[in-house]
């Protein structure tokens, strides 16, 4: 079984694919404190490297049930990544993830990360990767296929990149 490693994307491919698809994470804006790190694992889907970017839990993330607090269940296009004792760490953004070239990824050196505190999350997010392996790959899959064959009637569609532009885009990025 093939282990799910972290990798970044070059900046200037992320710049240049924002101008086919509003839906792809950015890694700064209006509504970030600080520029995001853009990691991410890679999937292969129909013949491409997809890197689907990780996300910091939300508020969104949680229902309250009775006064007590519940992290929300992983759906198709939002995988959470829980620890065994059940400390939501962040999430996978399927709905997010874009074809790459491989002159565009780079593997995640979290060995050197000056950020002692994000190098140790990044640790513990590994080893919820790793476990949640199988579903990722599912999810993206089937996600996939929801939004190449046009299900009109499914809701996050809406907001999931459209990966058949962004495969062109990708295929015309060194040319």
């Amino acid at each position: 079984m093939k282990k799910l490693k972290l990798y970044t994307v070059d900046d200037k491919y992320i710049d240049y694919l924002i101008k086919f698809d509003d839906n792809i994470m950015y890694r700064s804006g209006a509504n970030y404190k600080q520029k995001r790190k853009y990691v991410g694992v890679v999937l292969g889907i129909n013949g491409y490297k997809y890197f689907a970017p990780l996300s910091s839990p939300k508020n969104s993330d949680y229902f309250y049930k009775n006064g007590d607090k519940f992290i929300r269940k992983s759906i198709i296009p939002l995988v959470r990544l829980v620890t065994s004792d059940g400390i939501l760490l962040s999430k996978v953004k399927l709905d997010s993830m874009i074809p790459v070239p491989d002159e565009c990824l780079t593997l995640y050196d979290y060995d050197n990360e000056p950020d002692t505190k994000y190098q140790s999350l990044i640790a513990k997010e590994i080893i919820c990767l790793r476990k949640s392996r199988e579903l990722i790959l599912k999810n993206a899959r089937i996600l996939y296929n929801q939004k190449t064959k046009h299900y009109p009637n499914i809701g996050y569609l809406g907001s999931t990149v459209d990966f058949k532009k962004l495969e062109i885009a990708c295929d015309k990025y060194f040319k």
